[in-house]
């Protein structure tokens, strides 16, 4: 699935595992955690592997990085405009 934002994708996250205290719990993080991905626009990659494990394969690496890279290009482009 082609996410739209993180926001989209943490909300899928936390349907799968049930809250996002249990999303953390099963990726080793800290409880906010999820919350401070939502304000930076992205999952950083390095937690792309705990993520689709906690949700069994639901979000997928693949799903982490395409999202972070359009991210990325977007933030490029708005700097690239000022």
């Amino acid at each position: 699935m082609l996410y739209e934002s993180v926001e989209q994708l943490i909300r899928k996250a936390v349907y799968v595992v049930g809250s996002q205290s249990e999303l953390a719990r099963k990726m080793g993080i800290g409880e906010r955690t999820p919350t401070q991905w939502k304000a930076k626009g992205y999952v950083p990659s390095h937690n792309a592997l705990d993520l689709e494990r906690a949700t069994n394969g639901v979000i997928t690496i693949r799903d982490v990085l395409i999202l972070e890279k359009r991210v990325m290009d977007l933030k490029k482009k708005q700097k690239a405009k000022v």
